[in-house]
């Protein structure tokens, strides 16, 4: 009787418009909407609420020494310039004791200009305030930043909840079109838990830390890629990126896996996103004060990007006006870089506006119209990147600000997280320079150090994640969100030198796995959990953990706390490596999704 039902239901469903419900389909949806709207509702004011109070009861604890640099930094931009900062520290430098060059200074672009101008609120707003100060309001736009970063990581992941959750009502009901109210009820609960995430709390308006904005953008990108909006995914990313240079780690990831889902122009249009929003962010940073010529020539080399797809909207094809293609742009951007004067930039004009001519022409013979939307960022990221490279233009915000990041420490882990960085010094490994292995002479005589190899881990891992990501996007199966979560998990098991906070992202990231069953929000929760933990230790340690909680709690809870955190480094370790091969072993599972047998609104 039971599947009798199930089958008139199904029929009925198959029958019925696309985008239509039934009647009981209609109750079902109204539900479904009102349940998530009071999930959601309900979440935003105990999470807001719940970050009120973080600030207040880590106050004892609270790891000073990276908001007061942030302060610190704000305040050199400010006196040097923001746009000469990359340059001031870059001339001022020195060597430490162990030779190398210290700039003391590893914000990129964005975070710098965060430094900045929160520098010069509080200058405005607490005129007689010199230093830092551990107060709500003097520190308030960093909060609500952290506040915003984090809401737009809950909204993410609502998309593509949501979207996860329409795939699977589609393979169980074959062709028919899922309503929206499908997977409302998963998507908002997804949400919820990122709003309420306890290491986002901690590390966001306890510590506090911007590492919030990794996931954020990245979840973020990895939205409107589903969402077919290619190149305004590279855009977010990029812009991440020039915040927290953590999150280049995503930026392999979506340009790999729409090539291996059979999308290969999808990728281009990813690079030329981020190409471009990168270009513009460090324009000011590369063509300051002495590169003044290098912004005069980026006009006439927008020009010759841009003018060969304003000329090519009514796309002509007859034979006899071909050659316009070839000459007229070329032509136009020598002349007016002759009368301007521009001698240096009289070739290089002509060979850019020459070359983008032809490029935009073939292309604009087999693209569709919203694919030729793609060609003006194209034309700007040919300008922009030319000038920089063909110009004297500074690299120093790249070299101070994204590389010297990641090279400028020695020790095995900073902090306290628990991964196999952590473990290996149990086995005489305290250094990631020492040699691991030394590759045989007949193959290749090259000495791997520790660094390298845990690296090369982490690499080959997040390429397996890529090519998963690109089989299942392919299948629409919600395993493609497994793989992406999988990466960062990857990334803070097995390379040297994370921080106890990069736990964080894939205790966010992971909240997407809840689209695949309840098991899997069990997952997410347990990789939440362990996140805690890293970052208590990290803060019970450099604080006052006799203090914390002493109020509202029994006195010394933070000192017991505190030892019972510190028995969990690095063992916990075992733990994550543990999930993390578990998750890299069922985002490669390559079969095809089963049908379900749940109704798909839940």
């Amino acid at each position: 009787m039971d599947a009798d039902c199930d089958l008139m239901a199904t029929r009925e469903m198959r029958t019925r418009p696309p985008g239509k419900p039934g009647v009981t389909g209609s109750f079902v949806g109204i539900g479904s909407t009102l349940i998530s709207a009071t999930i959601l509702i309900l979440a935003a004011i105990w999470g807001a609420h719940l970050h009120h109070q973080t600030w207040d009861a880590t106050e004892p604890i609270r790891f000073r020494g990276d908001i007061t640099n942030a302060y610190n930094q704000g305040r050199r931009s400010a006196e040097v310039g923001l746009w000469d900062t990359y340059d001031k520290v870059a001339a001022t430098s020195r060597k430490n004791r162990e030779g190398r060059i210290d700039y003391s200074l590893d914000y990129p672009p964005l975070r710098l200009a965060m430094a900045h101008y929160w520098y010069r609120w509080t200058s405005e707003k607490f005129p007689d305030v010199k230093d830092w100060q551990n107060t709500r309001q003097f520190n308030s736009p960093l909060l609500l930043m952290n506040e915003v970063l984090l809401a737009m990581a809950a909204a993410a992941t609502f998309g593509l909840v949501h979207l996860a959750r329409r795939w699977q009502a589609k393979h169980r009901l074959g062709d028919a079109n899922p309503t929206f109210h499908t997977g409302l009820i998963a998507s908002a609960i997804g949400a919820a838990l990122v709003w309420l995430s306890p290491p986002a709390m901690l590390v966001g308006f306890g510590w506090p830390q911007w590492d919030i904005a990794v996931p954020a953008f990245f979840l973020t990108s990895l939205f409107l890629a589903c969402r077919n909006a290619w190149v305004l995914a590279g855009v977010v990313i990029a812009i991440g990126s020039l915040f927290k240079g953590q999150t280049l780690v995503g930026v392999p990831l979506l340009a790999i896996w729409p090539i291996v889902a059979g999308r290969p122009l999808a990728a281009v249009r990813f690079l030329i996103g981020f190409l471009l929003a990168a270009g513009v962010i460090m324009t000011p940073f590369a063509m300051h004060k002495g590169h003044s010529p290098a912004r005069s020539e980026i006009v006439w080399f927008g020009l010759a990007g841009l003018l060969p797809w304003l000329l090519g909207i009514a796309r002509p094809r007859a034979g006899n006006i071909r050659w316009f293609w070839w000459i007229a742009p070329a032509a136009i951007v020598v002349a007016v870089c002759t009368m301007a004067g521009l001698i240096a930039a009289w070739l290089i004009g002509a060979a850019i506006g020459g070359a983008a001519a032809i490029l935009v022409y073939i292309l604009a013979q087999k693209l569709p119209w919203r694919h030729q939307l793609t060609l003006p960022a194209l034309g700007l990221v040919v300008a922009i990147w030319s000038t920089a490279l063909l110009s004297d233009a500074s690299w120093n915000w790249l070299k101070i600000g994204i590389l010297w990041g990641s090279d400028h420490y020695q020790a095995m882990v900073m902090g306290a997280p628990s991964n196999l960085a952590a473990i290996l010094p149990q086995f005489q490994v305290n250094r990631p320079s020492l040699v691991a292995f030394t590759c045989p002479d007949w193959l290749w005589s090259y000495e791997v150090t520790w660094k390298a190899l845990l690296r090369s881990i982490f690499v080959i891992g997040s390429v397996m994640c890529a090519i998963a990501m690109g089989i299942h996007y392919r299948r629409r199966n919600p395993a493609f969100l497994l793989a992406a979560a999988t990466c960062w998990l990857l990334f803070v098991t097995f390379p040297a030198q994370i921080h106890e906070r990069y736990v964080l992202y894939p205790a966010i990231a992971s909240a997407c796995v809840i689209a695949m069953g309840f098991g899997w929000t069990m997952m997410h929760i347990a990789i939440a959990l362990i996140a805690v933990l890293p970052v208590l230790h990290g803060m019970l340690g450099a604080g006052q953990h006799a203090l914390f909680l002493a109020d509202t709690m029994e006195p010394g809870f933070g000192a017991r706390l505190f030892q019972y955190v510190r028995v969990t480094h690095p063992g916990m370790g075992w733990a994550l490596i543990t999930i993390t091969l578990v998750c890299l072993w069922k985002s490669m599972d390559l079969r095809r999704p089963k049908v379900l047998k749940e109704s798909p609104g839940a």
